[in-house]
């Protein structure tokens, strides 16, 4: 199984990307332990995608048939790791980095998002791309299997401490509550 994260932090049209490995996950909406490393902690939340078929070099128009199911996930960066030119692996690619929600939904017309971190609400966003288009501009690099993950970032980087807690809600269903620690 592979995460496949879109980034949202660049100013191109391009599709990026990164990957984290299975180690990232963290489910059952349990709580995320703040490593020693992170010394500047940030999150944002995703819209998920499951894959449910094998695709490869798929193009935009056949690529709804991939999937049937979305969920939500906070994903965890430790900012202070990230160097100009270098890969991100230690700042996005340690143990428990990509909290996944338990439920999936088959709500696929679902936008209806709520993120609270700490009972404040956050802004949210449709996501930069269309998951179609990134599905097949993703086949074209490499087959998605059944199970792989793509998560489309739907707000920016909320800054995340200990004693923190993040609530996210989609189609009025409670889809992540966790704390920090």
């Amino acid at each position: 199984m592979k995460i496949i994260c879109i980034n949202n932090n660049n100013n191109s049209d391009d599709i990026s990307y990164h990957l984290r490995p299975d180690t990232a996950l963290l489910r059952n909406n349990e709580t995320f332990f703040v490593p020693e490393f992170a010394e500047q902690l940030v999150a944002e939340c995703a819209m998920v995608y499951k894959i449910n078929r094998i695709a490869k070099a798929i193009e935009p128009k056949f690529a709804q048939r991939c999937y049937t199911q979305i969920s939500m996930a906070t994903i965890f960066t430790a900012k202070n790791l990230i160097q100009p030119n270098l890969p991100w692996e230690m700042a996005t690619s340690f143990d428990h980095s990509f909290a996944l929600s338990p439920l999936f939904i088959e709500n696929l017309e679902a936008t209806d998002f709520a993120v609270n971190l700490n009972s404040e609400t956050v802004d949210t966003m449709k996501p930069k791309f269309d998951i179609n288009d990134v599905i097949a501009h993703l086949s074209e690099f490499m087959t998605l299997k059944i199970g792989d993950l793509i998560a489309l970032p739907i707000t920016g980087e909320m800054n995340v401490a200990i004693d923190d807690k993040i609530i996210a809600t989609l189609a009025d269903t409670k889809l992540q509550e966790f704390d920090v620690r």
